[in-house]
């Protein structure tokens, strides 16, 4: 009884020397657990060995540059191919039209539609260009219709202007050409021989 009695004053006089610690001193470990503390003990670990550190996914900076300086290059390539063909397509289409407009005339004067003549005017002299049917008649009068323009900075360089007319029942004519297409690019022809045969390009 007298050792246990001197154990305990021994520890009280501790714990009045040290008042601010007094808890901690008499229960180290279960104090900094219930409390939460953050220790350095390896036992406990740190946020350092306790979690794994992620490894970074992605791309680096100079990858994406790298991929945006290829795709500028592509695209810089392709933009010239690209309205190259759309202004062809343009150029095609219109020559089709034109020689369709050349076949209905041809037509209608193999018919001898209204007792005429028939034929297609070339107008150069107006901007845009037109074309269109027309007929003569009796009088030798030319009876033009609604002319078609041409679209899309297209010309018609030659005939400038012109008159091809076909004649009755045969569908022959003056052979002539005509050349449509843009005045500093690409160009196409439609002949017409004076059998009256049409060849589109």
């Amino acid at each position: 009884m007298r050792g246990i009695s001197k154990e305990l004053c021994l520890t009280s006089t501790s714990a009045r020397r040290n008042t601010s610690g007094f808890t901690q001193h008499l229960f180290p470990f279960r104090t900094k657990k219930w409390l939460g503390l953050v220790s350095n003990d390896k036992k406990l670990g740190s946020p350092s060995t306790t979690f794994a550190r992620k490894s970074g996914a992605g791309f680096t900076f100079v990858e994406v540059m790298t991929v945006i300086g290829i795709m500028t290059v592509l695209v810089a390539a392709s933009v010239p191919s690209y309205f190259t063909l759309r202004s062809n397509i343009f150029l095609s289409d219109e020559v089709q039209h034109a020689g369709e407009t050349l076949r209905t005339a041809q037509s209608r004067s193999i018919t001898s539609q209204g007792g005429f003549r028939h034929g297609v005017h070339f107008d150069s002299s107006v901007v845009p260009n037109t074309y269109g049917l027309f007929y003569i008649d009796d009088a030798g009068t030319s009876v033009y219709s609604s002319p078609s323009p041409l679209n899309h900075d297209l010309r018609f360089l030659s005939p400038t202007p012109a008159d091809i007319v076909f004649a009755h029942l045969s569908g022959m004519t003056t052979a002539a050409t005509v050349v449509v297409g843009y005045p500093s690019g690409d160009q196409k022809t439609i002949q017409i021989d004076a059998n009256g045969k049409i060849i589109l390009p």
